[in-house]
């Protein structure tokens, strides 16, 4: 489960209001990206602002501005798939400049994928917040999205004021290695490869790749399944079609992207793997779903930090190399006659891909 922040800052009680009442308002544009079958952001859906150089000394973090809905709905300029919403927060006159953006998601059950925010402030400066990330239900997660202001620091250039944001955020994001991981949380922990088969049926078993202290990687995304009775060690999955693997939302497709990714999918399928037309839409959507998953688990295959020096290693290259997506590419050197030095053809790798591109 992902953790918030700070429980005092996520009770949802309103934030303090100045004495004097010197209200500054900020206004924002808030861009979402269409997705078929799933409800829209709406009212339910409210953000704030984390101050980058004002400090609450309660709570040693940024000042924290007023909560404000979302409002309207519509196309506009950042394109056809995107819906555009408003959005007005109050803000005390000393605030500072904005660091950090807060959404809360008050859908009762579905997901959006937030593009961008954008701040505009006085004397015609803006503030961007480039998200690019699915924000799940405040239900699901208990606890708020945060997103920081585009800006790279250094650990110790790191602004006082989301410091202990940032700290927060790293550690909610790390996880703790227990549980079954589910869609909505973003937890990077990494696993040894021990989903590749499965051990109740003789001619699927499949070996366990990583984790030893010779042959540390290579690792995959963790999520967390029951392990098979049979082995105790392969890691069991839910469906028939065994390709539900738990990824971030930030590494996940956008839904542009998908929709692109849906309809090349989808040709290379009907073109290669069924020769023939497809008459039964269910089969269809299977072989559909199987090939993205696949090609999505694949994509999250990321090295693990148990040994920082083991990838620079010529053994733990080659073998790597030897157990990747196509070995024979690689070549021997017949002019080295110790037979020591060999080379990698990438011209050889992709040229079948590219091949196969130019027929659909």
């Amino acid at each position: 489960m992902q953790m918030p922040f700070c429980p005092k800052l996520w009770d949802r009680a309103p934030a303090a209001q100045p004495e004097n009442g010197n209200l500054v308002a900020v206004n924002g544009t808030v861009v979402v990206a269409n997705t078929f079958g799933l409800s829209a952001p709406g009212k339910s859906t409210t953000l704030r602002l984390f101050s980058a150089t004002q400090i609450d000394h309660e709570t040693r973090k940024g000042r924290l501005s007023a909560e404000a809905p979302l409002r309207g709905g519509k196309k506009t300029k950042h394109g056809k798939a995107s819906t555009t919403y408003q959005v007005t927060l109050l803000v005390d006159a000393e605030f500072g400049t904005p660091g950090a953006v807060v959404v809360k998601n008050g859908n009762r059950h579905d997901q959006f994928f937030l593009r961008l925010v954008q701040l505009e402030l006085a004397e015609d400066r803006r503030v961007h917040f480039e998200c690019n990330s699915w924000v799940y239900p405040n239900k699901k997660t208990n606890a708020d999205r945060l997103f920081f202001i585009n800006t790279s620091y250094l650990p110790d250039k790191t602004p006082e004021a989301l410091r202990l944001l940032r700290e927060e955020e790293l550690r909610s994001l790390r996880g703790n290695g227990r549980g079954e991981r589910k869609d909505w949380e973003r937890i990077y922990d990494y696993d040894n490869y021990n989903d590749l088969g499965n051990p109740d049926k003789d001619d699927h078993v499949r070996p366990v790749l990583g984790g030893t202290r010779t042959h540390p990687y290579p690792r995959r995304c963790r999520t967390g399944r029951a392990l098979s009775q049979t082995d105790g060690m392969t890691e069991t999955r839910k469906h028939k079609i065994n390709l539900d693997f738990y990824i971030p939302p930030d590494e996940r497709f956008s839904p542009g992207k998908l929709a692109e990714f849906l309809t090349l999918a989808v040709q290379a399928v009907t073109h290669f793997v069924i020769p023939g037309p497809v008459s039964l839409p269910g089969r269809r959507h299977q072989l559909q779903q199987a090939w993205i998953d696949g090609c999505m688990h694949g994509a999250i295959a990321v090295l693990d930090v148990d040994d920082n020096e083991a990838w620079k290693s010529d053994e733990e290259f080659a073998r790597e190399m030897l157990a990747g997506l196509n070995p024979v590419v690689i070549k021997r050197l017949e002019a080295m006659g110790q037979k020591r030095l060999y080379i990698l053809d990438h011209h050889d790798y992709l040229m079948p891909y590219l091949r196969r591109i130019n027929t659909l």
